[in-house]
């Protein structure tokens, strides 16, 4: 045969006889998953979203935590936003969180007065139409009430 001109079918033989021993395939280098950034995020935004619960504390812990696991173990920038932002999410649902239960226990002895305050709530159901027609708790001395308020003894321990 002529060394000119070769068949592909003779060069693929040559080749895969010679060389099957020596071949070594690799893995090509795949960059880590997102998915603890992504769940970093999403339960950060949760915790955000539900800051006056006393759940988000939990939440934002675990997020915080899901953040700092992808951003010490994956170094690559692909989704390191995400885990980010989860934390940046957490951080400020804490921090708005705790402000709010401040003022709410802060507030409590106000919200007392005003929930006792009979002119108050009166107009409030004027405003919202409520009648003691329909709400015949509204009107004390209804029989709704099983018992008097004067009936209850307060020092009665069991």
């Amino acid at each position: 045969m002529n060394e000119d001109y070769m068949f592909e079918d003779e060069d693929y033989k040559e080749a895969s006889s010679e060389e099957a021993a020596y071949v070594h395939y690799e893995k090509p280098e795949k960059e880590g998953s997102i998915g603890l950034a992504v769940a970093s995020f999403v339960v950060g935004l949760l915790s955000l979203i539900f800051f006056l619960t006393g759940i988000n504390f939990l939440g934002a812990l675990g997020s915080i935590i899901l953040g700092i696991i992808f951003i010490a173990v994956f170094k690559q920038k692909r989704g390191r936003g995400f885990a980010i932002a989860g934390i940046i999410c957490s951080v400020l649902s804490i921090v708005v969180g705790f402000v709010a239960w401040a003022f709410i226990i802060n507030n409590l002895d106000n919200l007392m007065v005003l929930s006792n305050d009979d002119e108050v709530t009166q107009y409030l159901y004027d405003f919202y139409g409520i009648t003691e027609d329909e709400y015949p708790m509204l009107n004390q001395n209804s029989d709704a009430f099983p018992f008097d308020a004067g009936e209850i003894d307060m020092d009665d321990t069991l």
